[in-house]
Protein backbone atom coordinates (compact mmCIF):
# COMPACT_ATOMS: atom_id res chain seq x y z
CA UNK A 1 0.00 0.00 0.00
CA UNK A 2 3.07 2.39 0.84
CA UNK A 3 3.12 2.85 -3.14
CA UNK A 4 0.24 5.28 -3.25
CA UNK A 5 1.75 7.26 -1.02
CA UNK A 6 4.88 7.82 -2.92
CA UNK A 7 3.92 11.35 -4.39
CA UNK A 8 1.87 12.31 -1.37
CA UNK A 9 3.23 15.69 0.64
CA UNK A 10 2.74 15.88 4.02
CA UNK A 11 2.45 19.26 5.69
CA UNK A 12 3.05 19.46 9.80
CA UNK A 13 3.94 22.28 12.02
CA UNK A 14 3.61 21.84 15.97
CA UNK A 15 6.69 22.46 19.01
CA UNK A 16 9.34 19.54 20.04
CA UNK A 17 6.52 16.79 20.73
CA UNK A 18 6.57 16.99 16.65
CA UNK A 19 10.19 18.07 16.17
CA UNK A 20 12.21 15.04 16.85
CA UNK A 21 14.00 12.73 14.01
CA UNK A 22 12.23 10.10 15.27
CA UNK A 23 8.90 12.22 15.81
CA UNK A 24 5.51 10.53 14.42
CA UNK A 25 5.79 13.13 11.49
CA UNK A 26 9.27 10.16 10.25
CA UNK A 27 6.45 7.84 10.28
CA UNK A 28 4.25 9.10 7.36
CA UNK A 29 4.78 6.77 4.12
CA UNK A 30 5.57 9.84 1.77
CA UNK A 31 6.80 12.92 1.46
CA UNK A 32 6.85 15.06 4.68
CA UNK A 33 7.56 18.79 4.93
CA UNK A 34 8.12 19.20 8.55
CA UNK A 35 8.26 22.40 10.14
CA UNK A 36 8.18 21.70 13.80
CA UNK A 37 10.34 23.42 16.42
CA UNK A 38 11.58 23.15 19.84
CA UNK A 39 10.13 25.54 22.39
CA UNK A 40 7.45 26.94 19.56
CA UNK A 41 4.35 28.21 20.74
CA UNK A 42 0.95 28.22 18.97
CA UNK A 43 1.02 31.63 16.94
CA UNK A 44 4.39 30.15 15.70
CA UNK A 45 2.98 27.14 14.59
CA UNK A 46 -0.23 29.06 12.96
CA UNK A 47 2.00 31.13 10.83
CA UNK A 48 4.45 28.43 9.95
CA UNK A 49 1.21 27.27 7.93
CA UNK A 50 0.36 30.11 7.00
CA UNK A 51 3.67 30.84 5.41
CA UNK A 52 3.57 27.57 3.29
CA UNK A 53 0.17 27.91 2.09
CA UNK A 54 -0.24 31.40 1.72
CA UNK A 55 2.96 30.74 -0.61
CA UNK A 56 0.65 28.40 -2.74
CA UNK A 57 3.11 25.22 -2.01
CA UNK A 58 1.52 21.97 -3.00
CA UNK A 59 0.52 19.71 -0.28
CA UNK A 60 -1.71 16.95 0.01
CA UNK A 61 -2.46 16.67 3.54
CA UNK A 62 -1.60 18.58 7.07
CA UNK A 63 -1.31 17.91 10.45
CA UNK A 64 -1.48 20.84 13.27
CA UNK A 65 0.14 19.85 16.63
CA UNK A 66 -0.54 22.86 19.52
CA UNK A 67 1.24 23.15 22.20
CA UNK A 68 0.53 24.55 25.77
CA UNK A 69 -1.52 28.05 25.57
CA UNK A 70 0.99 29.43 27.92
CA UNK A 71 4.22 30.45 25.14
CA UNK A 72 4.77 33.58 23.66
CA UNK A 73 5.99 34.15 20.27
CA UNK A 74 6.56 37.50 19.19
CA UNK A 75 8.26 38.12 15.97
CA UNK A 76 10.97 40.88 14.90
CA UNK A 77 13.50 41.64 12.30
CA UNK A 78 16.93 41.80 13.60
CA UNK A 79 19.14 43.78 11.65
CA UNK A 80 22.11 43.07 14.51
CA UNK A 81 22.59 42.21 17.83
CA UNK A 82 21.27 45.46 19.27
CA UNK A 83 18.33 45.70 17.71
CA UNK A 84 16.13 43.93 20.34
CA UNK A 85 16.15 45.31 23.06
CA UNK A 86 13.98 43.25 25.25
CA UNK A 87 15.61 39.93 23.89
CA UNK A 88 19.37 40.28 23.98
CA UNK A 89 21.11 37.62 21.66
CA UNK A 90 23.48 35.19 22.69
CA UNK A 91 27.01 36.22 20.87
CA UNK A 92 26.69 33.12 18.62
CA UNK A 93 22.91 33.50 17.25
CA UNK A 94 22.95 33.49 13.25
CA UNK A 95 20.25 35.57 13.03
CA UNK A 96 21.01 38.97 11.30
CA UNK A 97 18.95 39.76 8.50
CA UNK A 98 16.28 37.59 9.64
CA UNK A 99 13.24 37.70 11.54
CA UNK A 100 13.33 35.91 14.41
CA UNK A 101 11.32 34.41 17.39
CA UNK A 102 11.57 34.24 20.90
CA UNK A 103 10.32 30.21 21.23
CA UNK A 104 11.24 29.56 24.57
CA UNK A 105 8.52 26.85 25.41
CA UNK A 106 7.11 27.80 28.68
CA UNK A 107 10.45 29.14 30.83
CA UNK A 108 11.00 31.97 33.62
CA UNK A 109 14.05 33.15 32.64
CA UNK A 110 15.46 36.40 31.62
CA UNK A 111 14.33 36.49 27.80
CA UNK A 112 10.42 35.48 28.78
CA UNK A 113 10.28 36.90 32.14
CA UNK A 114 9.17 40.01 31.23
CA UNK A 115 6.61 39.36 29.26
CA UNK A 116 5.27 36.69 31.80
CA UNK A 117 5.72 39.89 34.64
CA UNK A 118 4.15 42.43 32.85
CA UNK A 119 1.09 40.77 30.05
CA UNK A 120 0.49 37.23 31.17
CA UNK A 121 -2.92 36.04 31.20
CA UNK A 122 -4.31 32.64 30.76
CA UNK A 123 -7.77 34.58 29.03
CA UNK A 124 -5.32 36.39 27.09
CA UNK A 125 -3.78 33.23 26.06
CA UNK A 126 -6.52 30.84 25.42
CA UNK A 127 -8.11 33.45 23.08
CA UNK A 128 -4.84 33.77 21.26
CA UNK A 129 -4.94 29.93 20.80
CA UNK A 130 -8.20 29.70 19.87
CA UNK A 131 -7.79 32.51 17.17
CA UNK A 132 -4.88 30.67 16.05
CA UNK A 133 -6.95 27.40 15.42
CA UNK A 134 -9.49 29.11 13.34
CA UNK A 135 -7.42 31.34 10.96
CA UNK A 136 -5.38 27.75 10.19
CA UNK A 137 -8.13 25.76 10.21
CA UNK A 138 -9.50 28.95 7.44
CA UNK A 139 -6.07 28.66 5.41
CA UNK A 140 -6.30 25.48 5.28
CA UNK A 141 -9.76 24.86 4.00
CA UNK A 142 -9.55 27.63 1.84
CA UNK A 143 -6.85 25.43 -0.55
CA UNK A 144 -9.27 22.49 0.00
CA UNK A 145 -6.55 20.38 1.50
CA UNK A 146 -7.70 17.31 4.41
CA UNK A 147 -6.02 17.76 7.82
CA UNK A 148 -6.06 17.06 11.10
CA UNK A 149 -5.29 18.32 14.70
CA UNK A 150 -4.17 17.09 18.09
CA UNK A 151 -2.52 18.65 21.13
CA UNK A 152 0.63 18.48 23.20
CA UNK A 153 -2.11 18.04 26.29
CA UNK A 154 -5.59 19.33 27.35
CA UNK A 155 -5.54 22.70 27.58
CA UNK A 156 -8.20 22.92 30.28
CA UNK A 157 -6.16 20.48 32.76
CA UNK A 158 -2.68 21.82 32.27
CA UNK A 159 -1.61 24.31 34.70
CA UNK A 160 -0.20 27.25 33.26
CA UNK A 161 -1.20 29.55 36.19
CA UNK A 162 1.57 32.39 36.84
CA UNK A 163 2.30 30.34 39.97
CA UNK A 164 3.33 27.43 37.69
CA UNK A 165 5.00 29.56 35.12
CA UNK A 166 7.02 31.27 38.00
CA UNK A 167 8.03 27.54 39.07
CA UNK A 168 8.46 25.82 36.34
CA UNK A 169 11.92 24.61 36.90
CA UNK A 170 10.06 22.69 39.83
CA UNK A 171 8.72 20.01 37.67
CA UNK A 172 11.76 19.94 35.44
CA UNK A 173 9.47 20.24 31.88
CA UNK A 174 7.30 17.32 32.85
CA UNK A 175 3.97 18.17 31.54
CA UNK A 176 2.68 15.36 33.84
CA UNK A 177 3.40 16.89 36.92
CA UNK A 178 1.58 19.96 35.66
CA UNK A 179 -1.59 18.69 34.85
CA UNK A 180 -4.36 20.08 37.80
CA UNK A 181 -7.35 18.46 38.96
CA UNK A 182 -9.00 21.41 39.72
CA UNK A 183 -9.76 22.54 36.75
CA UNK A 184 -9.38 26.66 37.11
CA UNK A 185 -8.98 27.06 33.98
CA UNK A 186 -12.79 26.00 33.38
CA UNK A 187 -14.20 28.93 34.91
CA UNK A 188 -13.03 30.71 31.73
CA UNK A 189 -15.72 29.45 30.00
CA UNK A 190 -18.18 30.53 32.11
CA UNK A 191 -17.00 33.84 33.67
CA UNK A 192 -16.02 35.28 30.49
CA UNK A 193 -18.05 33.65 27.91
CA UNK A 194 -20.06 36.85 27.27
CA UNK A 195 -16.79 38.91 27.34
CA UNK A 196 -14.76 39.58 24.06
CA UNK A 197 -15.01 36.97 21.49
CA UNK A 198 -14.55 34.01 23.35
CA UNK A 199 -17.55 31.83 23.07
CA UNK A 200 -17.80 33.20 19.21
CA UNK A 201 -14.18 31.08 18.71
CA UNK A 202 -15.70 28.32 19.92
CA UNK A 203 -18.35 28.08 18.25
CA UNK A 204 -16.71 28.87 15.04
CA UNK A 205 -13.95 26.33 15.18
CA UNK A 206 -14.21 23.13 13.52
CA UNK A 207 -13.97 20.49 16.62
CA UNK A 208 -14.13 17.34 14.64
CA UNK A 209 -10.97 18.05 12.57
CA UNK A 210 -9.06 17.45 16.58
CA UNK A 211 -7.64 13.79 17.34
CA UNK A 212 -8.92 13.23 20.65
CA UNK A 213 -6.47 10.56 22.57
CA UNK A 214 -9.15 9.67 24.98
CA UNK A 215 -12.93 10.01 25.59
CA UNK A 216 -13.01 12.91 27.96
CA UNK A 217 -14.16 16.14 27.30
CA UNK A 218 -14.86 19.48 28.69
CA UNK A 219 -16.71 20.80 26.69
CA UNK A 220 -15.57 20.52 22.88
CA UNK A 221 -11.69 20.47 24.68
CA UNK A 222 -10.54 16.67 24.87
CA UNK A 223 -7.10 15.16 25.76
CA UNK A 224 -3.62 15.23 23.93
CA UNK A 225 -0.43 13.53 23.70
CA UNK A 226 0.04 13.77 27.27
CA UNK A 227 -2.92 11.97 28.22
CA UNK A 228 -2.61 9.38 25.49
CA UNK A 229 0.50 7.99 27.18
CA UNK A 230 -1.84 8.40 30.91
CA UNK A 231 -3.90 6.67 29.58
CA UNK A 232 -1.39 3.24 28.68
CA UNK A 233 0.00 3.64 32.06
CA UNK A 234 3.15 5.52 30.72
CA UNK A 235 5.65 8.28 31.72
CA UNK A 236 7.32 10.00 29.03
CA UNK A 237 10.79 7.95 27.89
CA UNK A 238 12.54 10.57 26.19
CA UNK A 239 14.53 14.14 26.92
CA UNK A 240 14.75 13.61 30.77
CA UNK A 241 11.65 11.86 30.86
CA UNK A 242 9.91 15.22 29.25
CA UNK A 243 8.76 13.57 26.15
CA UNK A 244 7.57 10.80 23.93
CA UNK A 245 10.24 8.18 22.91
CA UNK A 246 10.61 6.88 19.59
CA UNK A 247 8.57 3.64 20.68
CA UNK A 248 5.73 6.11 21.63
CA UNK A 249 5.81 8.19 19.06
CA UNK A 250 5.43 4.83 17.01
CA UNK A 251 2.45 3.63 19.38
CA UNK A 252 0.54 7.25 19.11
CA UNK A 253 1.08 7.58 15.33
CA UNK A 254 -0.34 3.83 14.68
CA UNK A 255 -3.23 4.13 16.71
CA UNK A 256 -4.44 7.80 16.72
CA UNK A 257 -2.79 9.14 13.44
CA UNK A 258 -2.14 6.91 10.80
CA UNK A 259 -5.87 5.38 10.66
CA UNK A 260 -6.60 9.33 10.10
CA UNK A 261 -4.65 9.84 7.80
CA UNK A 262 -6.00 7.00 5.73
CA UNK A 263 -9.14 8.07 6.09
CA UNK A 264 -9.31 11.50 5.01
CA UNK A 265 -6.76 10.98 1.75
CA UNK A 266 -9.78 8.15 0.71
CA UNK A 267 -7.07 5.42 0.67
CA UNK A 268 -9.80 3.12 -1.22
CA UNK A 269 -10.26 5.69 -4.12
CA UNK A 270 -6.57 5.84 -4.57
CA UNK A 271 -6.48 1.82 -4.91
CA UNK A 272 -9.24 1.43 -7.57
Amino acid sequence: MESIFEDKRVLVSGCSFSAEEFSYPSLFPCKVFNLSHHGAGNTYIRRQIQKELLSKNEYDYVVVQWSTIDRWDYPWPVLSKDDTPLVKMDVDDNIEGKVSYLRMGTSYNDKSKHFYDNYYSIYGQLVETLENILFTQQTIEKRGIPYRMLTIANWLTTDVSFDMIKNIDTIEGDLVRQRTSTLKIEKLLTTFESADLLKELINSIDWSKFIWTTDFKIGEFGDGITEFLIDKGQKFEFAGNTHPSKSQNKLLFDEMIYPQFLKDIKVGELLI
